[in-house]
């Protein structure tokens, strides 16, 4: 034996492995690798091993090859072994003084044991490979472990979709989702559809900054590209020797502006598409007429014929129908057929689908707007807008893979610091990712069955390289992939913070981009019972102090929640312990004011994305002017506007009324048109006192003032009228616009 530095004792002397385990016990002491050491195999095993675990064993760490059935070795060996007894997906190993042993029943399993001893790995002496004593026994929680990448929104070739497969593959994770068409661009080459890659593989530009933004601007560089069927053979090989099924998504029967484009005799009306240069919903749709199905028996055809796993995915999600209602054949249909709704279209489009895909061997699989429609129960449903839907699909018989918004969308921002890059919307923290939860409590244990797993979604409207690809899902594929793997027994937050620097660090070395989003504060502000607003700053990672301070006082280490006794802004930064390092830019404006908690009554509801508070949330103490747009922290109003009336609960002498309506950070929003402040004594008589014309609302900056002669009153009455109206897109005609507003701040 060789002996081993106290660094290889300590490294070793907890469980470092991600995915956590089913089991593991550390012995004292390791084997370690040498130019004597034996692969010992028989030819099953030889036959079953995946190639990349060969290479590793016989080329990389050199090892002599013994079949085993020939030449027995019985220590300083490698022993790989069949063991029919374990699951598919299970494997065990053993480390002792004799060697390493190996047991699985399937090269799934023989592959994951292979991951989890690079892990654990270390080096020795001379750069000799050692591997701690210890008993390992694992297997996968969850058969279904995804992710998804979106190459339609951005296309990344085919070196860095394999680099994303290796990627899954460190995870032991089993299933890419890839998603190859949408509205900015078809990425699959279709024999017989030439201009499906020489028109629809393109559109002209692309819009820059967020999507939403009020006067958009463009890049005016043409984007695109597309596999060829080659490429594809060549990518789902790579894919099939890391244990990872590839299931396609073509996206039917809307997100088809691009495919309309090449072939617009597919859509409803007579008229000419493009290809989608901004994100969103659009109301492009494939028509259902019987030309259509036969472009899409030859799509699914040779979609069958490059992708051998049992799955086809056809999206089916945020259909509009507004082409249906105006399209005689589409009428002509509902009569023939009687469906009974527009949007029972869409459930007769997937059942010919489904008939399609049947003739081709595959079954389908479906975005959970497919439920809407009579879909078959052998269609698997993925859950995206809440768990809604998959317990909706689980009761009624079908396979389920969760994916909700909440937690695994990972286009989604990770942080709120100032310095973090645009994103589409959304807060999914790194502690939140690995919370998630796919087996709902309400669901009966055999309704729990048809919780296959789940999966992240990696939507690339505003990742437009791969180093923001990477830097998106790491680490948070990282939490989603021990979600997947690891038990509820084997979950600890805590401990999975203590694993993670050294597995990040393994992947640092292999070149990936980890963001550093876990290492910035999170500011929250609540109102406690007293009516005092409370600070306070978290982090998601253990060896960060969080340092505050404001325009007033001097940097300090944060300890505990702070009460806001007067307008202020606090400042947050992380600070490593060891190193020093700085992190983050988090900026949190509060302001103590008259209205403060006070109850509010809207003439119309506000739309309050994501936070408990609703409308409330106008009156919570905290400004979202300075901070990184956030749906969760504005309230948005339609054409209707916002006549908001807030209850002070006593007669209250009032003076000013400021109103927050634009942030500079990574949005530009539509502001009121007009804004005008009443107040009454009872509710009912009421005595305007200030007014802002659209004028010296686009003026102001983020927020404007409105001040009146101090007077006495117990209601304060607020309206902020909404006429913007601009072309839409999306809907391809002008609409009205949501105006979104922050706190109503009265003194």
């Amino acid at each position: 034996m060789v002996a081993v530095n106290n660094t290889m004792a300590n490294i070793n002397s907890k469980n470092n492995l991600i995915p956590s385990p089913e089991s593991i016990t550390l012995g004292d002491g390791f084997f370690v690798f040498n130019k004597d050491t034996a692969l010992v195999a028989n030819t099953d095993v030889l036959a079953t091993l995946p190639q990349e675990v060969r290479s590793w064993l016989l080329v990389e760490q050199s090892l002599l090859l013994r079949q085993s059935q020939h030449d027995p070795v019985n220590a300083n060996r490698v022993l790989l072994a069949l063991d029919q007894q374990l699951a598919a997906e299970a494997y065990s190993v053993l480390v002792d003084e004799y060697g390493v042993t190996v047991r699985a029943s399937s090269g799934a399993g023989f592959y994951y044991a292979y991951q989890s001893l690079r892990q654990l790995a270390v080096q020795a002496e001379k750069q000799q490979l050692s591997l701690p004593y210890l008993t390992l026994h694992d297997a996968p929680r969850y058969p279904w472990r995804g992710m998804m990448l979106d190459v339609s929104r951005h296309f990344y070739g085919v070196d860095f979709v394999k680099r994303f497969i290796d990627l899954m593959a460190m995870h032991k994770m089993n299933v890419f989702h890839w998603h190859l068409t949408d509205d900015q661009g078809w990425r699959i080459e279709i024999e017989g559809y030439p201009l499906l890659t020489s028109v629809a593989a393109y559109r002209d530009e692309t819009v820059v900054g967020h999507t939403s933004n009020k006067n958009p601007v463009y890049d005016g560089k043409r984007h695109g590209g597309y596999y060829t069927q080659q490429q594809i053979r060549d990518v789902v090989a790579y894919a099939q020797d890391k244990n990872i099924l590839i299931v396609p998504e073509i996206d039917v029967p809307g997100h088809v502006s691009a495919l309309l484009e090449a072939y617009p005799q597919y859509g409803c009306l007579k008229k000419s598409y493009k290809a989608q240069t901004r994100f969103g919903i659009f109301v492009d749709v494939l028509c259902p007429t019987e030309e259509t199905f036969t472009l899409i028996d030859d799509i699914v055809e040779q979609v069958s014929s490059l992708f051998p796993g049992p799955y086809l995915h056809i999206g089916g999600d945020e259909v509009k129908t507004d082409h249906w209602r105006d399209c005689d054949a589409c009428q002509a249909l509902m009569k023939r057929e009687g469906l009974t709704s527009l949007r029972k279209i869409q459930g007769y489009f997937v059942s010919r689908i489904g008939e399609t895909a049947a003739k081709y061997g595959k079954k389908l699989i479906g975005w959970d707007e497919v439920l809407e429609g009579d879909v078959a129960n052998s269609t698997t449903i993925m859950s995206w807008r809440g768990m809604e839907g998959g317990i909706t699909a689980a009761k009624a018989g079908h396979d389920v893979v969760m994916t909700p918004v909440s937690h695994v969308y990972f286009d989604f921002y990770q942080s709120t610091s100032l310095d973090s890059p645009q994103r589409i919307h959304g807060l999914t923290p790194l502690s939140k990712v690995y919370q998630f939860e796919l087996t709902p409590e309400v669901l009966s244990p055999t309704e729990a069955k048809f919780i296959k797993g789940g999966q992240g979604n990696v939507w690339t409207e505003y990742l437009p390289t791969e180093a923001s690809v990477e830097t998106a899902i790491l680490p948070r594929m990282t939490a989603l992939a021990e979600a997947l793997w690891s038990r509820d027994e084997n979950k600890d937050w805590d401990d999975f913070s203590r694993r993670l620097p050294a597995f990040l660090s393994q992947l640092e070395q292999q070149g990936y981009q980890v963001s550093p989003a876990r290492f910035k504060p999170l500011a929250m502000t609540t109102v406690d019972s007293e009516g005092r607003i409370v600070v306070s700053f978290s982090v998601d990672s253990p060896n960060i102090d969080i340092y505050v301070w404001t325009d007033h006082t001097p940097e300090k280490l944060y300890s505990q929640p702070i009460l806001a006794t007067k307008a202020e802004t606090y400042y947050a930064v992380g600070i490593n312990r060891d190193s020093g390092e700085r992190f983050g830019h988090e900026v949190v404006s509060v302001e103590p004011h008259k209205a403060l908690a006070k109850p509010v009554r809207y003439l119309n509801t506000p739309e309050v994305t994501g936070n408990p508070l609703g409308g409330q949330l106008l009156v919570s103490g905290m400004l979202a002017t300075d901070r990184i747009f956030q749906y969760h922290e504005w309230g948005g109003f339609d054409e209707r506007g916002m006549d908001a009336s807030i209850d002070l609960q006593e007669p209250t002498t009032v003076q000013s009324l400021r109103i927050g309506f634009d942030t500079g950070l990574h949005r530009r929003l539509y502001r009121p048109t007009a804004i005008t402040v009443y107040i009454s004594n009872n509710e009912k008589d009421w005595q305007q006192v200030a007014a802002a014309t659209n004028e010296a609302i686009l003026l102001a900056d983020r927020s404007l003032t409105l001040k009146w002669p101090l007077l006495t009153a117990r209601y304060v009455r607020v309206v902020a009228e909404n006429n913007n109206r601009d072309y839409s897109a999306e809907e391809k005609r002008e609409i009205a616009m949501t105006v979104h507003i922050d706190e109503l701040v009265l003194h």
